[in-house]
């Protein structure tokens, strides 16, 4: 070995180092590619995309009734930016008293990452980690708002 490396001129020995240069490059550039994540890293909170509609089961009770959006989340969101209950940890919510029309719709969005029994004057509903439902209101009223065992997170005022 000793003698094929002394007969190689130096033009092929720098050659030969520069290729193994390159090639250790390339794997420490490749290794740097597919970082994985911390554990200690907080993720994001995700923006979910249904492609099918949430179904709940309807309750018997007034003053609101589950109906089926077949929209997606994001279209939603949009739809209902300015009549909707957006739940965060602790149950808290951005606009805790919020008026309607009587027959308006508006969106029951949970933003946490476990299930929340949200109470709308004597309906409950269920949303799931991440979930939503869209409610009509048909019924005229001052409506408390109970998230969990928060008691009067939110007021619906429902005017005819």
């Amino acid at each position: 070995m000793k003698t094929i490396i002394a007969n190689m001129s130096k033009n092929t020995k720098g050659a030969i180092g520069a290729v193994i240069i390159v090639i250790i490059l390339a794997f420490i550039a490749r290794g740097l590619g597919h970082k994985k994540a911390s554990p200690l890293e907080v993720p994001t909170l995700p923006v979910q995309e249904q492609a099918t509609p949430v179904v709940k089961k309807t309750p018997t009770t007034r003053p609101t009734a589950s109906v089926v959006d077949t929209r997606g989340y994001s279209e939603l969101i949009i739809a209902y930016k300015d009549r909707m209950l957006q739940f965060g940890p602790s149950c808290q919510v951005v606009r805790s008293t919020q008026t309607y029309k009587q027959g308006e719709k508006m969106l029951l969005d949970n933003r946490t990452a476990s299930s929340l029994i949200i109470k709308l004057g004597s309906n409950t509903y269920t949303l799931p980690a991440y979930g939503y439902e869209v409610v009509t209101l048909d019924t005229d009223g001052k409506f408390m708002v109970d998230c969990n065992d928060q008691q009067n997170v939110a007021t619906i005022l429902v005017q005819k």
